[in-house]
C-alpha cells in the first residue's frame, strides 16, 4: 500500500504546475488537457494495476479540478490526434519492453 501512495503523491506534485501554477486554463478559456498513459499489466492480479490507478486519478482531477480535462489511455494512444493540445503527458509503466514508450 505504501508504494501506491508514493507513486500517487509523485502524480500530483508532476501535475501541481498545471493545477495551482500559471494559468488556470488554456489561454482561449478551455481547460488544459491532460493525458495519463498507462503501460501494460506486468503483475499478478490484485498487486497493482497501472490503468486502474491512472483512471482513478483522472476520474478525481476531472471532477475536482474544472480547469484540467484529462484522459486516459491503455499503452500508447492509436490514434495520435488525442495528443494535440495536451499541456502534460504522464506515463505509468513499469520500464519493461512491453512499455508505451
Amino acid at each position: 500500500m505504501c508504494g501506491r501512495i508514493k507513486r500517487c503523491a509523485m502524480f500530483l506534485v508532476l501535475l501541481m504546475p498545471f493545477l495551482w501554477g500559471g494559468p488556470s486554463s488554456a489561454a482561449d478559456g478551455s481547460p488544459k488537457q491532460v493525458l495519463l498513459i498507462a503501460g501494460p499489466a506486468t503483475h499478478t492480479f490484485g498487486e497493482h494495476e497501472h490503468y486502474a490507478g491512472l483512471k482513478l486519478l483522472g476520474d478525481l482531477l476531472n471532477e475536482h479540478v474544472p480547469s484540467l480535462h484529462v484522459t486516459v489511455c491503455k499503452g500508447w494512444p492509436e490514434d495520435e490526434r488525442v495528443l494535440t493540445n495536451v499541456a502534460a503527458v504522464v506515463v505509468d509503466a513499469d520500464g519493461g519492453p512491453d512499455g508505451p514508450l
